[in-house]
């Protein structure tokens, strides 16, 4: 029988899971206006997909009255908008 051997986490290792609210928050807190380069088709901040998806959070949550539970489709994947609906999804209503 193989015994696990448990790796000792380094000082420089995340201290939370990497999910996709956590992967956004750091740029956004400490390099807000780098770049995100999509296929040099789009360019944008940090601080300004906050916006984006702070837009659509509310356009979903207020005016469209999207609560947790409701099924919401994306039919988008490689594309700038896809990461913009996943954020939403997990911010708003903890989900994937």
């Amino acid at each position: 029988m193989v015994t696990p051997r448990i790796i000792t986490a380094t000082p420089s290792a995340y201290h939370y899971q990497l999910l996709i609210s956590r992967i956004l928050e750091q740029p956004l807190k400490y390099k807000p206006n780098a770049e995100i380069v999509y296929r040099n088709i789009s360019r944008y901040t940090y601080k300004d997909l906050y916006k984006r998806v702070s837009r659509l959070a509310n356009l979903l949550t207020g005016h469209l009255t999207v609560k947790p539970g409701d099924t919401v489709a994306i039919i988008d994947y490689d594309n700038p908008r896809y990461l913009e609906g996943r954020r939403i999804a997990y911010d708003q209503f903890q989900t994937f």
